[in-house]
């Protein structure tokens, strides 16, 4: 085996939102070990692995990510083996210029590790994250920003960006020798066939896998108790829902393992 390192980016189903107890000072570790990144890396025997993805990301966090380890990894490219999870087209992320001092609701710093960039989802709460605040014009910025934005976006807009950001991500691992595989982790019905939606020139020259339980999702094992719904239809854990446990990890492992085949 020529790979000594497999790099793998994603959103919650790679990070491993609903693994392990997040009261436990050890729940990183277990994560590490139970998500899917592991499970292939060890049905092909790579030693090394770096799993950057993180709960909530974007396409374009995922691309802005992969394309920096490309750059200032140390690892020869020929050793070097990248496998993206790619998410909803309708994330995105903000560049500002310092996070440093402002803090959430439950007073932990924003973004743990990425302090420079701001994520959100669409009907989201912008200052979900502000709730202490001590710049009061990059407040109303970003909730002015939002909610322009919000506005503008449609999935003939969203769509189009994340097949060019997978078809940029395709050609830069080609021009430098480096394997990698891609597959939807979440719904992107322009990319994917049988959809209603699918545009089969938008999927052209993109290399890419789509799972078989891209819509229902079920055949991956949830963690009982976390996708239960109130008397009101609410999720009654709504941030840890619809995710796959430690068994849907090693399925979604295993899949990932039957397109490849047996040398990554």
């Amino acid at each position: 085996m020529s790979i000594k390192t497999l790099y793998t980016n994603g959103c919650s189903w790679t990070y491993g939102e609903e693994l392990g107890d997040q009261s436990d000072p050890n729940e990183q570790s277990y994560k590490f070990y139970n998500t899917w990144p592991w499970h292939v890396a060890q049905q092909y025997n790579i030693p090394q692995l770096v799993n950057d993805a993180r709960g909530g990301g974007s396409n374009d966090r995922i691309y802005r990510k992969t394309v920096d380890f490309i750059r200032n990894t140390k690892v020869k490219h020929s050793e070097l083996a990248i496998i993206v999870a790619w998410t909803s087209a309708e994330r995105t992320e903000w560049g500002v210029p310092t996070l440093e001092g402002y803090v959430s609701g439950e007073g932990s710093e924003v973004n743990w590790s990425e302090q420079q960039y701001y994520s959100f989802h669409i009907g989201s709460d912008p200052l979900e994250w502000f709730k202490t605040k001590k710049n009061d014009v990059l407040q109303r910025s970003i909730e002015v920003i939002h909610k322009n934005y919000t506005l503008l976006r449609a999935p003939c807009v969203d769509q189009p960006h994340q097949a060019q950001l997978m078809y940029s991500l395709q050609e830069i691992c080609k021009s430098k020798g480096i394997k990698l595989q891609q597959f939807l982790a979440l719904t992107s019905p322009e990319l994917t066939p049988g959809s209603v939606e699918y545009d089969r020139k938008l999927a052209s020259d993109i290399e890419y896998h789509v799972p078989s339980w891209i819509d229902s999702n079920n055949e991956i094992d949830k963690v009982p108790g976390l996708h239960d719904r109130d008397e009101n239809g609410n999720w009654l854990n709504k941030a840890r829902h619809n995710h796959p446990n430690e068994n849907g990890h090693k399925l979604i492992a295993n899949f990932i393992v039957s397109k490849i085949g047996e040398t990554i």
